[in-house]
């Protein structure tokens, strides 16, 4: 069954065109003068507005004084920018630049090609940097209140960056969404960015590189367990077994878990709710361990150990 787009609400409309027919569909009578019937089909279309960039020439003129045959030249008011773009346009380069990924090149052709505005990637770069010298104030105030969070969430992944491979490493608590690149996918890039002494929960992946957080401060990311377990049903033979009923298990855990999250259990309802499927994470991985399968063998006693 296919699935219409919901209509836009009456206030976003911006321009109305009314058809009526001409003849009667029945019996081709002409319709001019019929009575109209209540209500209408709507068929709404979505356009963009022709968009070119608005070039403003600023002329400094120089005049020379009658009196002493001096020639002044006119300066730029205060509030004209300096260089060859406004603050609209290099909004529009920053957002290219953050949100999409693209690279100075082609923001700079994208440039060109939308919005009818030449820019050299020279130019992208600059506004790179400048970017950057005038959010390091208030990057390094964020990053700052990660060691006192007292919930984080952290992840790396590979980066391709000035043509090197590099790691994009992640910091997310309730308030702030932290990015670093770095050369190094070590345990001492995110011991800089949490603090060496940071005592808070942190969520993560079973990457080594998070072993120095103490294990009652250590939440492992269950989407990843439901990949590696997703991954043992997929082997078959014993660790199919194993990762059928683990998945099974990871059902019941958050069946509990919306629960609390909707109301329908305090803490500590939550808590009783909980034991009888974490004692059976906690069978079921002494199985895995003691099972044939040297994969699920392996896993079972990684998760063992968190």
């Amino acid at each position: 069954m296919a699935h219409q787009r919901a209509v836009v609400p009456p206030e976003r409309v911006d321009r109305l065109v009314d058809y009526r027919p001409p003849t009667c569909a029945r019996c081709a009578a002409p319709l001019l003068g019929g009575v109209p019937s209540d209500g209408f089909v709507a068929h709404q279309v979505t356009e963009l507005p022709p968009v070119r960039a608005v070039v403003t020439e600023h002329r400094l003129h120089r005049v020379r004084c009658p009196a002493c045959g001096a020639t002044t030249r006119a300066a730029l008011p205060a509030l004209c920018p300096r260089g060859p773009s406004g603050p609209a346009c290099r909004r529009w380069w920053r957002c290219c630049m953050a949100s999409t990924n693209l690279s100075q090149r082609q923001v700079a052709d994208v440039c060109g090609t939308l919005l009818d505005a030449p820019l050299a990637a020279g130019s992208v770069a600059g506004l790179c940097r400048a970017t950057a010298l005038a959010l390091a104030g208030p990057v390094a105030a964020v990053g700052a209140t990660l060691p006192a969070s007292p919930v984080v969430n952290a992840d790396e992944t590979r980066w391709l960056h000035a043509g090197r491979t590099a790691w994009l490493w992640v910091v997310a608590t309730g308030l702030a969404t932290v990015f670093t690149i770095a050369t190094s996918r070590s345990h001492r890039v995110i011991k800089a960015l949490l603090g060496e002494d940071d005592d808070g929960v942190v969520g993560s992946d079973r990457y080594s590189a998070y072993a120095w957080l103490d294990e009652a401060c250590r939440q492992g990311c269950w989407a990843h367990r439901k990949r590696d377990f997703a991954g043992l049903v997929d082997r078959g033979g014993a660790a199919q077994e194993v990762g059928t009923a683990a998945l099974a298990l990871v059902h019941d855990l958050f069946a509990v878990w919306h629960q609390f999250r909707a109301g329908h259990l305090d803490r500590a309802g939550l808590l009783t709710q909980m034991q009888p499927v974490q004692d059976a994470f906690e069978t079921l991985l002494d199985t895995g361990i003691a099972g044939p399968d040297l994969r699920a063998a392996t896993l079972c006693r990684a998760l063992d150990r968190l």
